[in-house]
């Protein structure tokens, strides 16, 4: 009897520890997955997209509440520079990040571990440091 009520406590104990956790647990997880370098990191991608969709909706929204409709006009010209912008960004960072991996992968499918130090000291080399570079 008394190891019966033990393993059955034991079991709610496990439910209620799971039904709390779970939600975090998720959440955490598709966090890993979506910023895993392998697929080009979407979440920053989301994140760029969702950048210049809000400056698209929110400037001009804002100049018509004030009933500014050359705000308006700006805001909306504003906004939809902002989102291409982020796209473009979002886009070319995604691919870049997916090549590289892709890059990496098929250097370490080389089998040849010279090649693949050399070939990750020269992508270190030659890394921009800023834009004019």
């Amino acid at each position: 009897n008394t190891l019966q009520s033990s393993i059955a406590i034991k079991d709610v104990l496990a439910r209620v520890l799971w039904m709390h956790y779970r939600p975090q647990t998720l959440a955490q997880l598709l966090r890993v997955v979506g910023s895993a370098s392998a697929l080009g990191d979407p979440v920053a991608l989301v994140g760029s997209l969702g950048n210049g969709l809000h400056d698209l909706l929110v400037g001009p929204a804002r100049a018509l509440g004030r009933g500014h409709l050359v705000s308006f006009g700006t805001g909306l010209a504003a906004g939809g520079v902002s989102l291409v912008a982020n796209s473009v960004y979002g886009i070319s960072n995604t691919a870049l990040v997916l090549s590289q991996t892709v890059g990496s992968g098929l250097a370490r499918c080389s089998l040849d571990s010279k090649y693949v130090v050399n070939r990750s000291a020269s992508l270190q080399r030659e890394r921009p440091r800023h834009i004019i570079s």
